[in-house]
């Protein structure tokens, strides 16, 4: 797997990330279900008085945990080549993956509009306002740009207008998106 993340070709770098996404979570997965015991499973005590089945839970939380953590470096890897390019083009893609999600111009982790770019819709422009807000502060863990963005997509979800022409994405579960991902922020 590591060799995948490594080895990516710059024509192929999404079927790659695809391929290690797939490759972490179905070992998380396969790991986390060695781990808990099947429901109506008795539990069994040890010397200690430890539940036996309570520690493999306890390893199988942490297997899947070091497989997330692989899957997020995976996710950097592939995003931070294109740390320094701007987007002039209004993007749909990854629409439920809140860390790889390319909305617009502006939403998204690590991707913004080129100066002057005008945002593709009213989501897009929270984002860009998000961006602008980080940008002055320096600092992408900013509550109150954060916060500020969060009011932003409600305000926009309640106006109930419209996307831009060419989306694939349904609005929902971009707006979904940045929700989690403004609320992982929140815990960091």
């Amino acid at each position: 797997m590591f060799n995948t993340l490594l080895n990516m070709r710059a024509g192929q770098p999404q079927k790659s990330l695809s391929l290690s996404l797939s490759l972490s979570l179905s070992l998380s997965l396969s790991l986390w279900r060695a781990a808990v015991p099947a429901p109506g499973h008795r539990l069994t005590t040890t010397c200690d008085g430890m539940a036996t089945t309570t520690s493999q839970a306890l390893t199988g939380v942490a297997a899947f945990g070091a497989a997330f953590f692989v899957c997020c470096a995976a996710i950097i890897l592939d995003q931070s080549k294109l740390l320094g390019k701007c987007s002039t083009v209004c993007e749909s893609k990854f629409c439920d993956v809140p860390l790889l999600l390319r909305y617009g111009k502006y939403c998204g982790v690590q991707y913004s509009g080129c100066p002057g770019e005008a945002p593709c819709d009213g989501l897009d422009a929270c984002c860009k306002t998000h961006d602008d807000c980080i940008g002055n502060i320096g600092n992408y863990l900013n509550k109150t740009c954060n916060h500020n963005l969060l009011q932003c997509v409600e305000a926009y979800r309640a106006s109930g207008k419209g996307q831009f022409p060419g989306n694939t994405c349904n609005m929902k579960v971009v707006e979904l998106s940045i929700i989690e991902l403004m609320k992982i922020a929140e815990h960091l």
